[in-house]
């Protein structure tokens, strides 16, 4: 008895005609869906709890405070330097600053969540120079003659 030639198996066999390849298709089919609804789930359970996360650290904020910033004192003063003219103001600041922070870290917790907030001990020593800067001193020269030429008069009403 002579074999079959490789061309001719070929032609005898047909893909859509072997037994074995459709239950293998789907028993991978179905695997490949069995695994895709755990993560559904999962991937459900992540969302819910990221809402939730927001939900929380929006609540820490309202309870314990907004954001702080903390900035440089300055002192402004208005002025005038006619009486026709709008007010001005010079802002002058600390030629030296010194500024001592201490931060005490505290843990928040509400459920699985947790919050680290902090509570702030701050210091500042500063020196104000009474000598106007480059990039100020006209307006500390209009200030200055705005509060001699705007000053008040302290004379007594006269009755009417």
């Amino acid at each position: 008895m002579t074999e079959p030639s490789f061309e001719q198996s070929q032609a005898t066999m047909r893909p859509h005609e072997d037994p074995v390849s459709l239950p293998k298709i789907l028993l991978i089919s179905s695997l490949a869906l069995a695994t895709l609804v755990p993560t559904f789930f999962v991937s459900g359970l992540i969302a819910e709890r990221e809402a939730r996360q927001g939900v929380v650290q929006s609540e820490f904020t309202r309870n314990w405070g907004p954001p702080q910033e903390l900035r440089s004192p300055t002192l402004v003063v208005p002025y005038q330097s006619a009486p026709d003219r709008p007010c001005g103001y010079l802002k002058i600041t600390p030629d030296r600053l010194s500024v001592t922070a201490n931060l005490t870290p505290q843990e928040r917790k509400r459920g699985l969540f947790h919050a680290t907030v902090y509570d702030a001990k701050v210091e500042m020593q500063g020196v104000l120079s009474s000598r106007p800067s480059r990039d100020c001193g006209a307006s500390f020269q209009a200030a200055r003659s705005g509060m001699k030429a705007s000053s008040p008069s302290r004379q007594p009403a006269s009755p009417a």
